[in-house]
């Protein structure tokens, strides 16, 4: 009784002042049975009941404002980020009780603004083996926006899926681990309105059901209907915008009606050979030009090339394709000109192993490998004169590993690790004729960034946290003299900045206060003029 009375005098000594939010969340969210002291105008440190400490940061008017830090009781990292009025105002990062890295989300004033990033760990044999990328979102005033990317442990695509203010609205698609759209949902107003499973097989290994491919752009270029591995049902074939350029329907793999569209514009043709049964070539053809891909079928009827047109007619790359006409082994692909643009391997329709990139002059553009239609391996850049831009490392189609650039005279202007398309380490960086060193985490500047001049001398150093400047940043001429003091509270403006001329006499003093201006050279500044 007598410990629940203190404790009634202690919170109704906060509430009357204005650090009571502070003192409530210091006994009740962190779980601590004793009363921290509090600065209400700032910095503190909150622990828990071993003295393990709790949280940490700058509090003003008794309010959060400022970098904080929270902690699990073990003494691990729980979450990190800047407040500015009580609000999460900065890219925070939040971990899990072994550490490791379980969400990263950018706030402005306390809304979700920018990706929300979601890790897991992968568990192998009852043991945490790896964290991955599980899902990125977009958020725009604290609601969901444009395209939500799901991955699989591996780092390929499980899902995506379209908002719109902060519903699910439009369409949305699963992938196998191959990268094939297996199922299509619409939603409307954040209902799903239907569901379709396609690209399917049979317990039997054959197709079945809806089969599509897709343009680059997520439009449906074709949709055919199977049953037992055979096309029964309707066969249609899109433009990248959405227009229908052919409509035929099969029963048991044959054709048994054909509408088209637009006969005018729109015309798939076959033609045979001279016994009138066995195919020798099929296409679409708008206006009598040929466009889009053309198979080819030897003398048995088995498909063995195909040929692309563009909506010219002009020939754009042709290849071998195997017996259910997909793209297969080595394929040229050419200018308008005719001259190569690319040379390089499919397997099952996807770019596979070796591809070289050509300028129209015929020099090697880049060059690199696919693994199942995504880049892999080492790939590099060139200029049109043959010489190395970049080089950079890819696995599951994201940049993980080294990278270089190249100026146009071989020098390195920039060096250091992606880890998922996210600068990742330590990286120097070349810009004009300054160089800066310093690492990156999950893309982002942090830690001691240092800046010198060609001759070697620095030009500046600081520290960034989460890509955000922070506390004392200098800034020198080139004989090493002192030219610029500035200081930051995560990356907002704070206290006396100074400027220096070359003999290192002061000639201006800037006073910030939470980013504004307040005084310049003493002198105070009238906002109101």
């Amino acid at each position: 009784m007598k410990i629940d009375q203190k404790r009634n005098r202690i919170f109704s000594g906060c509430r009357q002042t204005a650090f009571y939010l502070a003192c409530l969340m210091t006994a009740v969210d962190a779980g601590a049975q004793t009363v921290n002291q509090i600065d209400p105008n700032g910095y503190n440190r909150i622990y828990y009941p071993n003295g393990q400490i709790s949280s940490e940061g700058y509090m003003k008017d008794g309010k959060p404002d400022g970098y904080w830090k929270t902690y699990y009781v073990t003494g691990i990292v729980k979450s990190e980020g800047n407040r500015r009025h009580n609000l999460l105002d900065s890219t925070w990062v939040f971990y899990s009780e072994t550490g490791d890295t379980s969400e990263i989300i950018h706030y402005i004033a306390g809304k979700k603004s920018g990706y929300h990033y979601v890790f897991e760990n992968t568990v192998e044999k009852n043991r945490v083996s790896a964290s991955y990328l599980k899902s990125k979102e977009l958020y725009v005033d604290d609601k969901k926006e444009g395209q939500g990317y799901f991955y699989f442990p591996s780092g390929k695509i499980e899902m995506t899926v379209a908002y719109k203010n902060g519903k699910r609205q439009g369409t949305a698609k699963a992938y196998d681990e191959t990268g094939a759209v297996i199922t299509v949902f619409e939603f409307r107003n954040d209902y799903m309105v239907s569901r379709e499973f396609i690209n399917r097989l049979d317990d039997k290994g054959r197709k079945t059901g809806v089969w599509q491919t897709f343009y680059d752009n997520g439009a449906v270029k074709e949709e055919q209907v199977y049953k037992d591995g055979l096309l029964d049902g309707p066969s249609r074939l899109y433009s990248d915008i959405g227009k229908m350029l052919s409509d035929r329907t099969y029963r048991d793999g044959n054709i048994i009606d054909e509408g088209l569209t637009d006969k005018i514009e729109a015309e798939e043709i076959i033609t045979y050979y001279a016994d009138g049964t066995t195919i020798k070539r099929k296409g679409i053809y708008l206006n009598k030009t040929p466009v889009g891909m053309h198979i080819f079928y030897d003398n048995r009827g088995i498909a063995e090339k195909g040929i692309r047109f563009g909506e010219t007619g002009k020939k754009t790359a042709e290849g071998p394709v195997d017996d259910l006409e997909r793209r297969t082994g080595e394929w040229k692909v050419y200018f308008d000109s005719g001259e190569w643009k690319a040379k390089g391997r499919y397997l099952n329709d996807r770019q596979h192993e070796e591809w070289t990139f050509y300028y129209p002059n015929g020099t090697v553009e880049q060059s690199g490998s696919f693994f199942h239609g995504m880049k892999d391996g080492t790939w590099k850049w060139f200029n049109s004169k043959a010489v190395l831009l970049r080089e950079e490392n890819y696995s599951n189609g994201s940049l993980n590993g080294m990278s270089v650039h190249y100026s146009d005279s071989a020098t390195v202007i920039a060096k250091g690790s992606y880890f998922n398309d996210e600068r990742e380490g330590e990286w120097t960086i070349s810009v004009g004729d300054v160089r800066e060193e310093g690492e990156f985490v999950a893309g982002l500047k942090n830690g001691l960034w240092k800046t010198c001049y060609d001759n070697g001398k620095l030009y500046h150093k600081g520290v960034f946290v989460q890509g955000n400047p922070n506390g004392r940043h200098e800034f020198y001429y080139p004989d090493g003299t002192l030219r610029e003091e500035q200081f930051y509270v995560n990356g907002r403006r704070e206290g006396n900045w100074k400027k220096y001329n070359e003999d290192g006499s002061l000639f201006l003093t800037v006073m910030y206060r939470n980013d504004d201006e307040i005084r310049i050279n003493g002198i105070k500044i009238d906002k109101k003029k």
